[in-house]
C-alpha cells in the first residue's frame, strides 16, 4: 500500500482550532488572509501575510497587544498513527512581506512532539543569524515555502505537538504609533497548512459477542450482540465488512453485510440466538486487504432457576385450624427441579397426595397446607424451597377477645418547672382478663413504667394488679403544655397533660467562676466548668474584655449568647503577656439589670521566665578628662526571674565587679556598672546605651 496524502490541517479548522484539553495559543493567533493592522497586505512589517492557500494561517507573533511574549507557543493534539512525515507551509517575515522579519540568534522556529515517545526538535523556519544571511534577506526570501517533516515511529500516535520561536527582545519597544500598540509582532512566522502522509492500513480492533471475546455464554435462544471497531485513531480503515456463522465444516453462512455507515463502529443483534454452540467470524476489507476475527458462543446448562411464586398470608385465622394455600404454577425452568416445605407443611404437586417434597417440571402447580399456631395473634411461617428460588406462607391466628381494664387516670400537672423530668401519679391495673400490652405512648417525648421496670417510650406487657406510670421532661417554653394518650389493653386511650410555668425566672442561682493563677502568658486560658441553675427560661450570658463562653462543651462563641436552665458554661480568655500580669472579665447572666447576676474572673500570669527588670538609671557625669576611662555608679538588677540578655553600645559593663564585657547574662540581684572613653575634646558630650532583657 503506497504512501498517500491523509488529511490537511487548516489552521482555525477541525483539528487544528486549539480548542481541546491541553491546547494553547501563547503568543500566537490564527488571523484570516492578509489580517493587518498596517500597510497593505503582504507589504511593510505590519500589513500581513498573504496565505499561498488563500485561507487562515497561524501567526507567531500577535498584532493589537502591548504585551511582549517571549516564548511563543502553539499546542495541539494530532493523529499520526501510522503516519510518516508531515509537509508544513510556512512564511518568514522580512519587513516586507507584511511581517517583521526574526534577525537575532536563537529566533528560529521549531516543531516537537511534546508528548510522544522521541522528543527531538525540527527546525521549520531560520531567523536572520541564524540562518547566516545578511539583513533583509530569510529563508525563500521572505515567500512561502514548504517543509517535510519525517514522523519518528515513537511519536506515531495521538499526541500533543507545539510549534515554538522565541523573541529575543520587544522588536517595537519605545516605538510610537501603531508600533506601541503591536509589542508582540516583532519576530514573525506564520504557517497556513499541515499535510498529513501515510498508511492507513485495514484495521480490525475488536469483535465481542455480548461485549466478551474470544467467547461468550448464553442460554439456548437467548440474543447474542456482536460489536465491532475497526478504526484506527480518529481514521476509518475499511470500506465493507460481512457477518457469518461458520458451519461444523468450515463453510460460512452470511448473516449480515455490514452498510458502510455502519463498518466503523457498530453493532448487530442476532435474535433469536443459537440453540446449540456455534462459532461466528467478522470479516472487513480495507486499504491492506481483509482481516477477520471469530467469537464462539457457548450455551449455558438448562435453566434451574424457576420464576418468582408468591403463596398468599391467611390473616385472622382460627389457632389450630388446618389451611390451604393458593395453587401457584412453577414457570421460567428448562429442567425438573426439586421442592419441599419446612415446619410441618405439606405440599400437593399436580393435585396429587400430600408430600414434604418432590421434583417439579415447567408447568407443574405446587398447593400447601399447613396447621395454624394454638395460640392467638401468633404467625408460623414455613420455608418453600423449589430449586434455587425460596419463599414463604404465613399463618397469622386472629386476635385474643378485647381485654379492657377498669377506668383509671392521670392526674394533669399544672404550673411544672421548665426542662424539668416531670412524674404522674402511679395507677394500678385492675379488671383485665389475662395479661395485655400498655401501648407506647402517642407522644415519643413521653416514657412509662410498668411496676418496677425500666422507663422508656416502648410498648410493655401488663397485668392485673400492677402499677402504670408516666414521665416526660418539660420544654423551654413557657405556658406550654404536653399532652400523650396511653392505651392498655383494648381500652380507650387515656389522657395526660403537663403545662409548664407561665411566668419567667432568668435570675440564676449564685455562680462563681474561680480566678486562675499562674497561667501561661499570652495563652487562651479557659475556666472550670459550672452548671447554671434557678432559671426556666432562656436567658442571655456576657463577658466583658473579650472573653469567649463554651456551653456545654460546645464551640466557643463570641459575647453574648444564651443559655437555658441546668447549662454547663466555661469561659475562657487571652491571659496577658506580661509576667505576672492580669486581664479580667466580668460574668454576666440574665435578660433585664433588675435579674442579672454578675461573677468577676481574674487570670494572673505566672512570674517564671520574667527577663525584664525594674527600672534603673545611671547619673551623668560632667567635666570630665578628655580621652579616660569614666566609671557609672552601680546599680542593683531587680524584678528579674530568669537570666537576662545585656547588650551594651558605645561602652562597657561589668556585672558584680567582673571583667567588662560588651554583652552577657544578668540575675537578679546582680550589680550592674558601665563605663566608657570620654571624647578627645573639651565641652564634648559623649552617650552610652545599655540593653537589658
Amino acid at each position: 500500500m503506497a504512501v498517500q496524502l491523509v488529511y490537511t490541517l487548516i489552521p482555525g479548522q477541525q483539528g487544528f482550532d486549539f480548542s481541546k484539553p491541553n491546547e494553547f495559543l501563547d503568543g500566537c493567533a490564527v488571523y484570516t488572509n492578509c489580517y493587518g493592522v498596517s500597510g497593505g497586505c503582504g507589504t511593510g512589517e505590519l500589513g500581513g501575510f498573504s496565505s499561498n492557500t488563500g485561507g487562515p494561517h497561524l501567526s507567531i507573533g500577535t498584532f493589537n497587544s502591548t504585551l511582549f511574549v517571549q516564548n511563543r507557543e502553539a499546542q495541539w493534539l494530532m493523529n499520526t498513527t501510522s503516519m510518516e512525515y508531515m509537509i508544513i507551509d510556512v512564511i518568514t517575515g522580512n519587513d516586507s512581506n507584511g511581517g517583521e522579519r526574526p534577525n537575532d540568534f536563537g529566533e528560529s522556529l521549531y516543531l516537537q512532539c511534546t508528548t510522544g515517545g522521541n522528543g527531538s526538535v525540527t527546525k521549520l523556519a531560520n531567523s536572520g543569524k541564524d540562518g547566516g544571511y545578511t539583513f533583509p534577506t530569510v529563508d525563500n526570501n521572505g515567500n512561502w515555502t514548504s517543509v517535510t517533516v519525517n514522523i519518528p515511529a515513537a511519536n506515531r500516535g495521538q499526541f500533543l505537538w507545539k510549534i515554538y520561536a522565541a523573541a529575543d527582545s520587544p522588536e517595537f519597544e519605545n516605538s510610537g504609533g501603531i508600533y506601541a500598540n503591536n509589542q508582540n509582532a516583532g519576530d514573525r512566522f506564520a504557517i497556513s497548512q499541515i499535510r498529513i502522509y501515510g498508511e492507513v492500513p485495514t484495521n480490525l480492533s475488536y469483535f465481542r459477542a455480548n461485549d466478551n471475546y474470544p467467547s461468550t455464554q448464553i442460554e439456548p435462544g437467548n440474543g447474542v450482540v456482536f460489536t465491532w471497531d475497526t478504526t484506527l485513531g480518529s481514521f476509518s480503515t475499511c470500506t465493507s465488512g460481512t457477518l457469518y456463522q461458520v458451519n461444523a465444516n468450515g463453510t460460512e453462512t452470511t448473516i449480515y453485510n455490514i452498510p458502510a455507515n455502519e463498518i466503523d463502529n457498530n453493532n448487530y443483534v442476532l435474535f433469536p440466538g443459537p440453540t446449540v454452540a456455534s462459532n461466528y467470524r467478522l470479516r472487513v476489507n480495507g486499504n491492506s486487504g481483509p482481516a477477520q476475527l471469530d467469537v464462539e458462543v457457548v450455551l449455558l446448562s438448562p435453566d434451574d432457576d424457576p420464576d418468582l411464586i408468591q403463596f398468599d398470608t391467611v390473616d385472622a385465622a382460627t389457632p389450630g385450624q388446618s389451611y390451604t394455600s393458593n395453587t401457584v404454577t412453577i414457570t421460567g425452568i428448562g429442567t425438573s427441579i426439586s421442592c419441599s416445605a419446612s415446619n410441618g407443611a405439606e405440599m400437593s404437586i399436580n393435585g396429587g397426595g400430600w408430600v414434604t417434597s418432590g421434583t417439579v417440571s415447567n408447568g407443574n402447580t405446587i398447593r400447601l397446607r399447613m396447621t395454624a399456631s394454638g395460640a392467638y395473634g401468633s404467625l408460623k411461617t414455613t420455608s418453600v424451597s423449589v430449586g434455587g428460588l425460596s419463599t414463604t406462607w404465613k399463618i397469622i391466628t386472629e386476635s385474643e377477645p378485647a381485654n379492657i381494664p377498669n377506668a383509671f387516670s392521670f392526674n394533669d400537672v399544672t404550673g411544672a418547672e421548665l426542662l424539668s423530668l416531670v412524674q404522674s401519679n402511679t395507677v394500678t391495673i385492675t379488671g383485665l382478663n389475662a395479661s395485655t400490652t400498655v401501648l407506647q405512648p402517642s407522644n415519643n417525648i413521653f416514657e412509662s413504667k410498668v411496676g418496677n421496670g425500666p422507663w422508656n417510650s416502648n410498648a410493655k406487657s401488663i397485668s392485673n394488679g400492677q402499677t402504670l406510670s408516666l414521665r416526660v421532661t418539660t420544654n423551654a417554653n413557657l405556658g406550654d403544655t404536653v399532652s400523650t394518650n396511653i392505651v392498655v389493653g383494648n381500652s380507650a386511650a387515656v389522657p395526660w397533660n403537663v403545662t409548664n410555668k407561665s411566668i419567667a425566672d432568668d435570675n440564676p442561682d449564685y455562680f462563681d467562676f474561680p480566678d486562675i493563677a499562674a497561667a501561661t502568658a499570652n495563652t487562651l486560658t479557659q475556666s472550670n466548668a459550672i452548671t447554671i441553675t434557678g432559671i426556666n427560661v432562656q436567658t442571655n450570658i456576657a463577658t466583658t474584655n473579650g472573653a469567649q463562653i463554651q456551653v456545654n462543651g460546645g464551640s466557643w462563641v463570641s459575647s453574648p449568647t444564651t443559655i437555658v436552665n441546668n447549662d454547663t458554661v466555661r469561659v475562657r480568655i487571652l491571659s496577658s503577656s506580661t509576667p505576672g500580669g492580669e486581664v479580667d472579665s466580668v460574668i454576666t447572666i440574665g435578660n433585664t439589670p433588675t435579674t442579672t447576676l454578675s461573677d468577676p474572673w481574674k487570670v494572673t500570669t505566672t512570674t517564671s521566665g520574667d527577663i525584664i527588670p525594674d527600672d534603673f538609671f545611671f547619673i551623668d557625669k560632667d567635666d570630665q578628662v578628655p580621652g579616660t576611662y569614666v566609671e557609672s555608679n552601680v546599680v542593683l538588677i531587680q524584678g528579674i526571674t530568669s537570666p537576662s540578655p545585656l547588650n551594651v553600645s558605645n561602652g562597657e559593663a561589668r556585672v558584680n565587679g567582673g571583667s567588662w564585657i560588651t554583652s552577657g547574662l544578668v540575675n537578679n540581684g546582680d550589680t550592674l556598672q558601665v563605663r566608657m572613653i570620654t571624647p578627645a575634646t573639651v565641652s564634648t558630650a559623649k552617650a552610652l546605651s545599655i540593653t537589658i532583657g
